[in-house]
């Protein structure tokens, strides 16, 4: 999914959550972290799902200067219910981020 979807997705999580609005410095701190740990929770739970020559494929969009566009393409080519496992991926980062900002104060 491109950078843009996750980005935004984190920015709408955060406001629908119970903590409050948080300022320009908090959000140029919670936002990328949220972001990069999204993107990789992703790859993490999408990555055993792929055949042998989805996973070289991959390894070679980690090598290059990939577009969000392109891994967008990529997952949903390779992952056959792409969607579904997104939307579940999705509703388990919003409950653990939740947790984790209560946790942290914010």
């Amino acid at each position: 999914m491109p950078q843009d979807f996750f980005t935004g997705y984190v920015e709408e999580l955060l406001v629908k959550s119970d903590i409050g609005e948080l300022t320009a410095e908090q959000k140029n701190v919670y936002i990328p972290q949220l972001v990069g740990l999204l993107e990789e929770r992703v790859g993490l739970e999408l990555t055993p799902k792929l055949d042998e020559a989805r996973m070289k494929q991959f390894a070679e969009l980690v090598d290059a200067e990939t577009s969000p566009d392109t891994w967008s393409k990529f997952w949903q080519g390779a992952v056959p219910n792409f969607q579904e496992e997104l939307k579940r991926i999705l509703g388990d980062f919003a409950g653990q981020v939740k947790s984790i900002l209560a946790a942290s104060g914010v």
